[in-house]
């Protein structure tokens, strides 16, 4: 089992660390020091103090678990988690290596973020049963899907079906998965409702009824009044049109080769020419302007501000509060947090690090931030400002 889970980053690398007492395996060992094994994360082995740790290349990475703190699990994207670990559980049996020590924990699965590969841990002498713990990531999986994609929730369940009830192994099963869809999810009786999935008794008679907080079941809607007319769909792509040009609108805009006192407002926003580094930020700007971020140069239209909650900054319009989109910025970059008791950062393991007063965060490090102190973004500096922010000399 594994005794302690740590991370360490240097200049360039950031490293996931398990620490454990079982007893070496050295034949797996010396497999993963030869090799580079398709599916698997890199992993070489120390001795310390009678205990093993085991150091795994997590650079560019990020866990499952803290994707899925900002992302649903949609069709494509479970399907290529569940193909994975088909794939890596062959590559276990091609290298001779044993399924059990495979560990399939959320957080120390990592995913490749310019690729979205999926690469799995493998930790000499874990074994545990593996379609435990297939079990137990299913159930996981469930909690974390996108539930207007009907396609995934047929997929899951068919394969939790399948899979987890010894029916059939995840190989035959991912390789008939669109059969096994179909087959457990009549698709003509899911409907939609306030914008909320409903859920058929009759949908699935074979499956185990699901729970309130995961599907919310409601009465069989009838198929005539699940029709939408082409009327009803071009007001909904013609309000669907409006709500993204209303949003964009919100954005603020920098060019650096603008001048401080030209001012954007309104419509005019939409006349100004492709700027070359701008700095958007995607939330509302509030007056009450505390825990106020000042940009470390004279452009002030870059300073922002986080008030409660989560934001995440990074270059990746789709999944960050602060877009910041410069190519030594990583798509997702580092995560600003609200509590009662202060604002904290976190990095996200960017692959060009985050610093606090010239410190690197490591990965799963959260850092509260005090007035005064000045992050880096990828050398992107803001000076930290708990009340106004600071007045300029």
């Amino acid at each position: 089992m594994v005794k302690k889970v740590e991370y360490s980053r240097g200049i360039n690398s950031s490293q996931l660390i398990l620490t454990t007492d079982a007893a070496c395996e050295k034949d797996s060992i010396e497999m993963f020091h030869h090799n580079v094994i398709p599916y698997f994360l890199n992993m070489k082995m120390q001795k310390k103090d009678q205990e093993l740790q085991f150091y795994y290349n997590i650079t560019s990475k990020q866990s499952l678990e803290q994707v899925l703190e900002y992302k649903l699990l949609d069709y494509t994207f479970t399907k290529k988690v569940l193909s994975s670990f088909d794939q890596a559980c062959s590559q276990a049996e091609n290298y001779m290596l044993t399924e059990d020590n495979i560990v399939l924990l959320p957080e120390l699965l990592f995913l490749e973020m310019d690729t979205d590969e999926v690469l799995y841990c493998y930790l000499p002498g874990y074994q545990v049963d593996i379609l435990k713990q297939f079990q137990g990531f299913m159930e996981y999986l469930l909690q974390h899907l996108d539930h207007k994609d009907k396609k995934v929730i047929g997929l899951v369940y068919g394969v939790y079906q399948h899979v987890a009830e010894g029916k059939a192994s995840l190989h035959e099963v991912m390789k008939k998965s669109e059969k096994y869809q179909k087959e457990f999810f009549d698709f003509s009786q899911w409907s939609e409702t306030e914008n909320k999935l409903s859920y058929s008794d009759q949908a699935a008679p074979a499956l185990k009824k699901p729970e309130e907080s995961v599907l919310e079941k409601t009465k069989k809607v009838h198929p005539v009044n699940q029709a939408v007319s082409k009327e009803k769909q071009e007001k909904q792509k013609r309000d669907l049109l409006r709500f993204i040009q209303n949003f964009f609108r919100k954005k603020i805009y920098t060019d650096y080769a603008q001048s401080m006192e030209q001012e954007y407002i309104g419509e005019e926003l939409e006349q100004e020419s492709v700027l070359q580094n701008p700095t958007v930020c995607l939330m509302p700007q509030l007056e009450d302007k505390k825990n106020f971020f000042v940009y470390q140069g004279t452009d002030r239209s870059r300073d922002f501000s986080c008030t409660e909650g989560k934001k995440i900054l990074g270059s990746s319009l789709q999944y960050s509060d602060i877009y910041i989109p410069l190519p030594m910025v990583s798509r997702v970059h580092a995560r600003i947090e609200v509590y009662e008791d202060g604002t904290y950062l976190e990095d996200l393991n960017s692959t060009n690090g985050t610093q606090v007063n010239g410190e690197t965060l490591k990965y799963r490090e959260k850092r509260i931030l005090q007035n005064g102190d000045v992050i880096s973004i990828a050398g992107e500096s803001y000076a930290y400002v708990t009340g106004q922010p600071i007045a300029e000399k």
